[in-house]
């Protein structure tokens, strides 16, 4: 018997769509009689094809104040935006697709292996890092981009490279990093407050830099590194540790000794990803995995290092562990996460080792500035835009 669907008890909201077929001869007891689901008009999800989604007709008043009706497509929609087109009869919705880049404004303090942060491709900071490698001086000089130029603000306390950070133009924090490319280490943090650099907790882990940050100045997170083997038992570090916006706790450690990873996320929602694993030289190798921290466990994930030359920049990572970018390496090549699949994207104009990121900022929209050469790359930022395209929505 074929019947036209409006609604069941399954909650679709009286969605008209085209005839379904519903097979009552399943319903039929062996006295001859139809059983109470068949008399209910109950259809269950067997007796619906996959493609009845693509045949909808029209969305119910209740319905539609969810999804909007238009008989055209809207001519500027928001990126996530869904709608039903009444003309087409099809569901669609506003996505992110590739990205692409573009030059942005050259800074004025050329360097590599600095620290981050920033929440947009129009509202980034830079600070700290070194000068020309490999024995350049280390800088703490900060700066702030807004779109189109940069400009400098307070340097920082400590000058430092080799050094990492996270959170936005207004409230950031720097830790860890070394004053010298092979001298001491530094264990203390910054804070940053869009205009000046106050002194904030010191990290647990005493030897380390080059380490993987994400996260806010009150919810932040710390991961892995380079250290003197002569210091401890290894040449990378395995251990992680969240800032509370005054001091850093030890959480779980990572399940492998890696370093030059990049990191996006939050403090309960990270990736990690790209750089080096293993506990030091040889039983070093490029990382084969990824690493989602949901703010007490670590799960291992899809390799990130699928460019041609893994991924060596520690801040050259931004986004969310849903919906991430990892760029900056020895390739021009990037690479998106969704989550799930890690997959090549747009390449950069050029490889930049050593680059760093507006770290917060989401997977479609951000700068990336300074790296190596020092000052042919290291004195210049490019721009990462996801463009936006039409989908109809479908059920396969």
């Amino acid at each position: 018997m074929d019947s036209a669907f409006y609604s069941n008890k399954h909650g679709n909201g009286g969605i008209i769509m085209g005839t379904i077929k519903q097979n009552r001869a399943n319903f039929i007891t062996s006295a001859g009689k139809l059983t109470t689901t068949g008399l209910a008009n109950d259809i269950p999800a067997s007796n619906i094809a996959t493609a009845s989604l693509n045949n909808v007709n029209a969305f119910p008043p209740s319905t539609g104040q969810g999804v909007k009706q238009v008989s055209s497509d809207p001519p500027s929609p928001d990126a996530g935006q869904v709608w039903f087109n009444t003309t087409s009869k099809v569901l669609k919705q506003y996505i992110l697709g590739d990205g692409t880049y573009a030059s942005g404004g050259n800074m004025n303090t050329a360097r590599q292996r600095a620290g981050s942060a920033g929440a947009s491709q129009t509202s980034a900071l830079i600070f700290g890092g070194f000068e020309a490698p490999p024995n350049g001086p280390p800088l703490g000089q900060t700066e702030t981009y807004d779109g189109s130029s940069w400009t400098e603000g307070n340097d920082m306390s400590t000058t430092r490279g080799n050094t990492s950070g996270s959170g936005i133009t207004t409230a950031a924090w720097c830790g860890a990093g070394r004053g010298t490319p092979s001298g001491p280490f530094i264990q203390n943090t910054e804070e940053y407050d869009g205009t000046s650099w106050t002194s904030g907790g010191a990290s647990t882990t005493a030897h380390a830099a080059i380490r993987s940050c994400s996260g806010t100045q009150t919810a932040g997170l710390m991961t892995g590194g380079f250290q003197p083997p002569s210091q401890v038992p290894a040449e990378h570090n395995n251990a992680a540790e969240e800032y509370d916006g005054s001091s850093w706790t030890a959480v779980t450690s990572m399940p492998q000794y890696q370093a030059y990873n990049g990191q996006a996320g939050t403090q309960t929602a990270t990736i990690n990803g790209g750089g080096n694993a293993g506990p030091s030289a040889p039983s070093v190798s490029d990382n084969a995995i990824s690493l989602e921290y949901d703010g007490t466990n670590w799960t291992a994930g899809p390799n990130i290092n699928i460019a041609p030359a893994k991924f060596d920049a520690y801040q050259g990572a931004f986004g969310s562990q849903t919906d991430a970018v990892f760029n900056g390496g020895s390739s021009a090549t990037t690479v998106s996460y969704n989550g799930t699949t890690a997959t090549v994207a747009s390449d950069m104009p050029g490889a930049r080792p050593g680059t760093t990121s507006s770290t917060n900022s989401p997977g479609g929209n951000a700068v990336i500035m300074s790296g190596t050469p020092v000052p042919s790359i290291g004195g210049t930022s490019i721009e990462f835009t996801k463009a936006v395209a039409v989908q109809t929505i479908t059920t396969t």
